[in-house]
């Protein structure tokens, strides 16, 4: 399976020169190993697809499946979402995942709904070039404007405390993290970038926000908190659309069949 996610930040913006020399050397490392012919290559969103395709002469090796990795729909139907004022963030503590927009919509927000809570689920990633410090924000945590719950391996206990899900991320190849919010009947704002868009169907499943925008952001996240109704939209067609394209079964089964 070819994911442009692991190496997303390559494609996601302002390069530094030795990340565009980093990326001149990956794409030139797909060239070589596109070369096997009996190669098949799975891709999991659109973006990923066209780019491919016009940049290596697949053809028919080059296959496109919807879904993700899967879902286990049984873990996410067991779930008891409890009835909280809380805006969740879960994500690596790096700023390709949008974290600088959802603590600026945090800081914004707080001051119209002092009853909401913004909290930040993720590991910190002190090997990345793109690391996130977030102790320089130590005066927003002790105001609790923001709250660092660290990191949880368990997504289901993340999403039974969640009433709105945030991944303003610059790329993804596809986030398993929102369709598993979908699948706990938790509806998302998520950036219209690579990857993310496709997680969502826009004012169906979720709402989609301009990249890198925490104004656009902090809009869309005060629609769903000012909107109870338009929340229990999203989650019933969250829910329906996961279970019909995204379930473990099926996206396994179009992986075999192509074995």
């Amino acid at each position: 399976i070819i994911s442009f996610s692991g190496m997303g930040f390559l494609f996601s913006g302002n390069l530094s020169l030795i990340n565009t020399v980093k990326k001149f050397l990956y794409k030139k490392a797909l060239n070589f190993i596109f070369l096997n012919k009996n190669l098949k290559v799975i891709v999991q969103n659109k973006d990923d697809f066209f780019f491919i395709k016009k940049n290596y002469n697949l053809k028919e090796r080059l296959k496109l499946i919807k879904g993700g990795s899967g879902i286990d729909l049984n873990k996410f139907d067991k779930l008891k979402i409890k009835k909280t004022k809380n805006i969740v963030f879960s994500g690596r503590l790096v700023k390709n995942k949008g974290i600088v927009e959802f603590i600026n919509a945090a800081i914004f927000l707080k001051k119209k709904y002092p009853d909401w809570n913004f909290l930040i689920y993720g590991a910190k990633d002190y090997l990345s070039h793109d690391e996130f410090n977030l102790d320089n924000f130590k005066d927003l945590l002790k105001k609790k404007i923001i709250i660092y719950k660290g990191y949880k391996q368990n997504i289901g206990r993340i999403l039974e405390n969640s009433c709105i899900f945030c991944l303003p991320s610059y790329r993804e190849g596809m986030p398993k993290s929102v369709l598993e919010a979908s699948a706990a009947g938790i509806p998302s704002v998520v950036a219209n970038t690579i990857g993310c868009r496709e997680a969502v169907i826009h004012n169906k499943t979720g709402l989609l926000v301009k990249s890198k925008n925490y104004k656009d952001l902090s809009l869309k996240i005060e629609m769903l908190i000012k909107n109870k109704n338009l929340r229990n939209f999203f989650s019933k067609n969250g829910k329906k659309i996961v279970k019909t394209n995204s379930s473990l079964e099926l996206v396994t089964k179009k992986i075999f069949n192509l074995y």
